[in-house]
């Protein structure tokens, strides 16, 4: 594969190669990471304008 690749005399080729499957998972990150805040956001927050308050429950712990 590298022979062909350096037969066809672009070493750019090479790079782009090695560099878009980690460009690829660093934005796919990124997008895992909002899917995240959004999910905490949606479903833990409840907004007031600007800010968000944290959703609290009530919790009763009995030892038997």
């Amino acid at each position: 594969m590298i022979e062909e690749i350096k037969r066809q005399g672009s070493p750019q080729r090479l790079t782009d190669l090695v560099s878009a499957p980690l460009i690829a998972a660093a934005e796919a990150n990124a997008k895992m990471s909002q899917a995240q805040v959004d999910f905490l956001l949606e479903c833990c927050f409840t907004k007031n304008g600007d800010s968000y308050t944290p959703k609290m429950i009530q919790m009763e712990l009995t030892r038997g």
